[in-house]
């Protein structure tokens, strides 16, 4: 991983990655994507200033289809070109992997409001359905899914910054936790204040997490106290309520971070109201409804100038014993090491299984799931790394540097309230970010100073989209076809891979027109995995000017017995190519097709010319079906020829004599018997088709055993233990030829009379 370079976010902002479309709509649809594994990249060159990128563009109005919703027609923008300056860890990622994205219709917000109303600069972001903005003067924007600001609320009682920020799960409530201790209750529709909550917390101290459980009514919030409460709202008569209790005390550790688990309400776990909870010393996983129980704690060490981080995550875990269970899943971590535990339930107890452990090679600000197969860690020189969670292996990473990332360490330095916090809090909440990254789905938010940006992964479809766009043909294609082999034992999803191959395979001919030849290698190969070989034979083939490349890669997949039959006209060149290059090689080929698909007349020529022995074998027994007039015409070449032929038929012998074809293969059960006695008869001879006067007796199988005695005999030695050779009948055939070996070998029938 400290090989890889990172592109900079000036790189992102000039390419497709600034542009958002699609990216929110992938976090609220269950979008049951392929597999993606593979990855590889080329370097980046001069990058503009994130200044003159942003200049360029107008405020994006995509955010609407994004988060699932129709939304207005965009403005127009200029083509952004793709980056070239992602660097990953796997073969095939190539910057494919994660987008980019510029929220221009909320930073333009966060920027007007800064200027204009003196709001400052943003401290806190909360996403949903809607996305919220707090700024260091206590101006919360809220906007919904066009990116259009819907209200805006200005603290007037003098509670500093907004630094935290937490939509409840339906999107109706928005909490806002401020720099001096006040928490505020606000109706995301309306933007109406419903609850002003001043003594909900530690006095004197700050708000660091507002998190929303999985009960309706209750939230959890951490102070600069170390402490945690929970926030139980209320409404009796119309009066809305909040009765606060303190569930863990800074004085016995300071809780730094809060994680609480939302799960579905189908799952065992949802009975239980449950939250992840880390100190400097230590992590807590924790139940606090039916009632406060400790599950599980454990040590938690890392450099003192960095935080813990917490993040779950549904995900489907497959043991051992093949079973799946669908479990959350949490990730903890602090300073460069990450843990990786399943949280289940077992015999009526909830238990916490230890999964994996992944390094990096530099210290994390946070970590964050991108949807269940990786995480996203931003680490301390904001260089945002892609982690494959099964392998532990860095897929992709971006320098976010230029995005001006937002720290929260006012807050933990408790600077609003007179610095009352311990000096181990303060120095470990020098990088603290808890409230500038947040995740939905497979998207993350990073906020800035005055702006707003979103990191997404592509789904398999949309990667091979953006490779095909920068016309990576190779990756696209690797891509395609890992995607494509993922889904064996899915058929529907079998069929919608095929589909999108068969997709790309016309998106390349339409952008290989004037250089057809250009990465046929991988489109053949693609064409031929999906069995889509009449495109290969009919739009590919007579696409091309030269077909000697296209010969040569169809060469190969018959080598490697991808396919075993081709179009008349394939076979027809193909014989053609390699008898002006290789006749040896043609044999090959020959020898690997199915005889159907080749022209007889011409590949028989070929063989007898050529003297291509094997292949004219294969040919008369397969085409013909003659098993005799390959020993006929060909043993009596044996002394004349390399020891290839005299071989290849004591190979074809023992085959037939053992009921299989030749090269590979059965011969049908119909012409097993005929086939045994027909080479035994012409081996057993006593004289050749073309006797001539004075020849010795048995010609042919004095030839081989001339040509190689010791594995003649273990031909025929093989031979006797099929069934023909049992029983009375078998016996007498056993001894007539064990009299003509006899008669062959003795010295006075070795030499002509």
């Amino acid at each position: 991983m400290n090989e890889l370079k990172a592109p900079s976010l000036q790189s992102l902002l000039e390419s497709d990655r600034g542009s958002s479309d699609s990216l929110l709509a992938e976090s609220l649809l269950d979008v049951d994507d392929l597999d993606d594994v593979e990855y590889s990249i080329p370097p980046s060159g001069e990058l503009p200033t994130l200044e003159s990128a942003l200049s360029e563009f107008e405020a994006d109005s995509d955010i609407g289809s994004e988060l699932g919703v129709p939304a207005p027609a965009p403005t127009p923008t200029p083509s952004l070109a793709e980056e070239g300056g992602v660097r990953n860890g796997g073969a095939g990622g190539g910057g494919s992997i994660m987008r980019y994205a510029m929220m221009y219709g909320v930073s333009a917000q966060i920027a007007s409001a800064a200027d204009r109303v003196n709001a400052g600069f943003a401290t806190a972001c909360a996403v949903s359905t809607l996305i919220g903005i707090g700024t260091s003067h206590g101006h919360i924007l809220n906007f919904d899914i066009t990116q259009t600001l819907r209200w805006a609320h200005q603290d007037k009682h003098g509670q500093g910054a907004v630094s935290a920020l937490s939509y409840n799960p339906d999107c109706t409530r928005l909490l806002a936790g401020y720099a001096r201790g006040l928490v505020v209750m606000i109706d995301t529709q309306s933007g109406d204040v419903l609850r002003n909550l001043f003594d909900a917390i530690t006095p004197n101290t700050g708000v660091l997490h507002l998190k929303w459980t999985s009960r309706p009514a209750l939230a959890l919030c951490s102070d600069s106290g170390g402490s945690v409460w929970s926030l139980s709202f209320t409404r009796k008569l119309g009066i809305r309520g909040c009765s606060s209790r303190c569930l863990f005390s800074g004085a016995r550790g300071e809780v730094c971070t809060i994680e609480p688990l939302l799960i579905d309400s189908s799952h065992e776990l949802d009975q239980y109201c449950i939250i992840a909870l880390a100190t400097l010393s230590k992590y807590f996983i924790v139940t606090i409804r039916p009632r406060l129980k400790v599950i599980k704690y454990h040590a938690l060490q890392g450099p003192a100038d960095c935080l813990p981080i917490l993040a779950w995550q549904m995900v489907l875990i497959q043991a051992a014993d093949a079973t799946r269970s669908f479990d959350p899943v949490l990730v903890v971590g602090r300073g460069n090491q990450l843990f990786f535990h399943q949280l289940f339930m077992t015999n009526g107890r909830i238990s916490l299984l230890y999964l994996r452990h992944v390094q990096m090679q530099t210290n994390l600000l946070s970590v964050h799931w991108l949807g269940p197969k990786c995480v996203a860690c931003m680490d301390i020189s904001e260089i945002l790394h892609l982690i494959d969670v099964r392998s532990s292996k860095e897929l992709e990473c971006i320098d976010m540097a230029n995005a001006g990332l937002v720290y929260g360490s006012a807050q933990f330095k408790g600077l609003a309230t007179g610095g009352n916090v311990s000096p181990a809090l303060a120095l470990a909440g020098t990088h603290a970010c808890y409230n500038s990254l947040m995740s939905r789905g497979t998207q993350l938010y990073i906020l800035g100073a005055r702006s707003l940006h979103m990191i997404a992964v592509r789904t398999w479809t949309e990667r091979i989209s953006y490779l095909v766009k920068n016309q990576r043909w190779q990756e696209a294609c690797d891509l395609a076809l890992d995607g494509y082999r993922a889904t064996a034992e899915r058929p529907r999803r079998k069929a919608q891979a095929k589909e999108r191959i068969i997709m790309l395979f016309k998106e390349y001919l339409a952008a290989s027109a004037r250089a057809p030849d250009y990465c046929l290698g991988p489109i053949v190969k693609c064409l031929i995995t999906i069995g889509e070989l009449e495109l290969l034979w009919t739009q590919l083939w007579e696409r091309l000017e030269n077909k000697s490349l296209y010969l040569q890669h169809i060469t190969e997949h018959i080598e490697n017995d991808n396919i075993h039959r081709v179009s008349p006209a394939i076979s027809q060149a193909l014989v053609e190519h390699w008898l002006e290059i290789s006749p040896t090689k043609l044999e090959e080929i020959i020898l690997k097709l199915d005889w159907t698909c080749l022209d007889l007349n011409q590949v028989l020529k070929a063989a007898k010319r050529y003297k291509l022995y094997r292949a004219q074998i294969y040919l008369n027994t397969h085409a013909l079906n003659d098993y005799s007039s390959p020993l006929t015409e060909l043993i009596p070449l044996v002394a004349q020829e390399p020891s290839g032929l005299g071989n290849a038929l004591l190979v074809y012998i023992s085959s037939c004599l053992a009921g299989r074809s030749y090269p590979s293969g059965e011969i049908p059960n119909d012409l097993v018997q005929n086939v045994k006695h027909e080479v035994l008869r012409c081996l057993t001879s006593l004289h050749s088709n073309t006797s001539v006067p004075n020849e010795l007796p048995y010609p042919y199988l004095r030839a081989l055993l001339k040509f190689d005695t010791r594995e003649t005999l273990n031909v025929i030695s093989l031979a006797f233990q099929e069934k023909e050779f049992n029983g009375e009948l078998g016996f007498s055939h056993r001894k007539r030829i064990i009299n003509i070996l006899l008669e062959i070998m003795t010295p006075e029938n070795t030499t002509v009379r």
